[in-house]
């Protein structure tokens, strides 16, 4: 038999109204409004055909597989780097998006759990935030190096991931 969960939706609702909670969003927003200062630049992604007049969600999948020397090699470079996977392919991905757009600035959004308490998480209920992670990759900064700064950002953004992502689109000048 499952033990009921020692915390309800409605619990996490009401702790989120508390004045503790919002003092904690005010400073958080402080965060995201200074990273945001400037807005955010789009990336202009090339296309491969034009967009069609009415939105489809028609699309394609790209498998692959990387060699195990490679994956190796991508974990050396994690541990050399106090990083993990996740940081070491989020780096590759900012650098490839970089690339195929030849712009320095990029932004991307990913999905947190966002329950900040282990009481939530056999709780039902949509906690699920986004973080958008803006990186500046620069040509001559060695890849190692650009890893640490997106372990930086991403530490400091998972710091502050209470901040709801539609506030500050609301609030970011693009």
């Amino acid at each position: 038999t499952i033990a009921p969960p020692a915390l309800q939706f409605k619990d996490y609702s009401s702790w989120t109204s508390s004045a503790a909670y919002q003092e904690r969003i005010l400073e958080q927003e402080k965060y995201w409004l200074a990273r945001f200062s400037h807005g955010v630049k789009r990336l202009h992604l090339p296309l491969d055909f034009e967009r069609p007049a009415y939105q489809t969600f028609e699309g394609n999948t790209l498998r692959f597989s990387i060699e195990k020397d490679k994956a190796e090699q991508l974990q050396l470079l994690a541990k050399n780097a106090d990083a993990t996977m996740f940081i070491v392919v989020l780096s590759l991905y900012n650098v490839l998006l970089s690339k195929m757009c030849s712009q320095t600035e990029v932004t991307i959004g990913i999905p947190v759990v966002n329950r900040p308490h282990a009481d939530l998480m056999n709780v039902i209920g949509f906690f699920v935030n986004t973080l958008a992670l803006q990186n500046e990759v620069a040509a001559d900064l060695p890849f190692v190096d650009f890893v640490g700064k997106v372990r930086a950002n991403a530490i400091r953004a998972f710091e502050n991931q209470d901040y709801p992502f539609e506030n500050l689109v609301a609030k970011v000048d693009n």
